[in-house]
């Protein structure tokens, strides 16, 4: 299974880390390995990096595109994709400063319909050390 985290980086510094991807993953991983009694500072540093996800707005509009598939759920606040015919397994959480997608897929449906909704979503697999915006969710692969 793969895990993704999903930042929504602030236009400025995705314009300033478009061509360093590496870069911005360096310090998100930073921010990640933060203790837990630097949780407060790595929290600080993460705001001043991304923007707020509006949950309620990005709730409706994965549940708009996605309803329609019959084998989408959410509960909890959590979405779930599971197709057999397809091979997939999704589930995704939207937190405000990030979205965790634990997928068994290198490219979830979640990321495809994502992309459409904002370009400014970076993707970082702290595991397995792969990382890119949205906009190129191929070099995941």
């Amino acid at each position: 299974m793969n895990t993704y985290y999903i930042f929504n980086i602030k236009e400025e510094f995705k314009d300033l880390y478009w061509d360093k991807n590496s870069s911005l993953y360096s310090i998100l991983s930073s921010i990640k390995r933060l203790k837990y009694n630097e949780k407060n500072y790595a929290y600080t540093f993460l705001k001043q990096l991304t923007r707020k996800i509006e949950k309620n707005i990005l709730d409706n509009y994965l549940y708009i595109k996605m309803h329609r598939f019959a084998f989408y759920s959410k509960k909890n606040g959590i979405h779930y994709y599971s197709d057999g015919a397809l091979n997939e397994i999704s589930n995704m959480e939207i937190k405000d400063c990030y979205i965790r997608l634990v997928t068994n897929k290198d490219i979830s449906i979640f990321l495809r319909i994502l992309s459409n909704y904002s370009s400014n979503f970076f993707i970082c697999d702290f595991k397995h050390t792969r990382f890119s915006f949205i906009d190129n969710i191929k070099e995941l692969v």
